[in-house]
């Protein structure tokens, strides 16, 4: 089962996003108090996701063009690909045009305060003048937000949603600096199947020329969640009882995912394991895709299908979270109860 564990991937297709992360049980335990919460509406409709940072992630290592030669000032004075640069001269900095800004008028060196993991570090950089380029950097590149395609699993009476099923995180594994952003409408225009050692993913396009349906307000080990501001994203929606981790028995269930321009559909599964979980985490049940018209286009689970719902016995009991990269029939799925809870 080790093997299997290192063998899994999230499948929110999120630019950036798609490295493995070790799953870690985080929070209290919680006891099954969302009986209170007798019916939500139904996802399974794919979400495009922007999603900023707290601070700014160095995504590359440029060198400055000087009369002195190539060089990355930056990469001198110890930064590296993952920082995240939260601060200039004690000054908080989310802008990258407010960087380059101070960059190119400072008469000085800078002192950056950045994060690498969990660790607080404070770096001296002398940004020198580019003279391919006219201007003073320092040689690297930032961004301050992430985007991508997930699966909305459930929405509540109040607009108050949960999707994904698992936490959102750059290539880097920062996931934390994430926890705001927008959800929007999104449109599958196709899908790659999987090959060998690499899943498949669905391929969609965000909508931003219109206005975002929802916020994200949490990005959480269980999800994201948030509040969906389009009443017309929900209410015609089918709606459906919430189950719990106790209901789910291994046996026959269904997804309900969107897999091209159609509606979301449902497609058949077998529960091969459930797992005893006391604390939230992504991984309580193993599934197979039984489904022969899902195993004919998509060959199974892809990236994308993250939050897609699990139904058991006409309840929702989970959402789809991983998919094995031996075996694209093979997949994780969370309980239901932590994203209800943590909604």
């Amino acid at each position: 089962m080790k093997r299997i564990l290192k063998n899994t991937f999230f499948l929110a297709v999120v630019a950036v996003l798609l490295s493995i992360i070790t799953v870690s049980f985080t929070g209290p335990a919680y006891a099954d108090d969302n009986t209170n919460v007798s019916e939500v509406y139904l996802g399974g409709n794919p979400v495009g996701i922007i999603a900023q940072s707290e601070g700014l992630v160095v995504t590359e290592i440029i060198n400055v063009t000087t009369d002195r030669g190539s060089f990355s000032p930056a990469l001198e004075a110890g930064i590296e690909k993952g920082d995240i640069v939260i601060s200039i001269n004690g000054e908080k900095i989310n802008d990258p045009y407010e960087m380059n800004e101070i960059i190119k008028n400072t008469q000085n060196s800078l002192l950056l305060t950045i994060l690498r993991g969990k660790d607080k570090i404070s770096v001296t950089v002398v940004p020198e003048f580019d003279i391919a380029q006219s201007t003073k950097k320092i040689g690297i590149a930032v961004k301050n937000y992430i985007t991508g395609i997930g699966t909305m699993t459930f929405i509540k009476d109040n607009g108050k949603y949960g999707a994904l099923g698992h936490q959102i995180t750059d290539s880097f594994g920062n996931a934390d600096i994430y926890g705001e952003g927008k959800v929007f409408f999104c449109d599958i225009t196709g899908y790659k199947t999987a090959s060998e050692n690499k899943p498949g993913e669905l391929i969609g396009k965000i909508n931003i020329d219109i206005p975002a349906v929802g916020t994200i307000k949490k990005n959480k080990i269980c999800g994201i969640y948030g509040e969906i501001t389009d009443n017309n994203f929900y209410t015609k929606r089918e709606k459906i009882q919430v189950g719990t981790k106790n209901n789910v028995r291994p046996g026959k269930a269904y997804i309900v995912t969107t897999i091209g321009q159609n509606p979301p559909e449902k497609f058949e599964i077998e529960i091969v394991k459930t797992l005893s979980q006391n604390q939230r985490a992504e991984k309580g049940m193993v599934i197979r895709v039984t489904d022969k018209k899902l195993l004919s286009t998509t060959k199974g689970i892809l990236q994308g299908m993250s939050g897609s719902p699990i139904i058991q016995n006409d309840k929702l009991v989970g959402a789809v979270t991983h998919v094995f990269t031996n075996d694209s029939k093979m997949g994780y799925g969370i309980y239901i109860d932590w994203m209800i809870n943590e909604a």
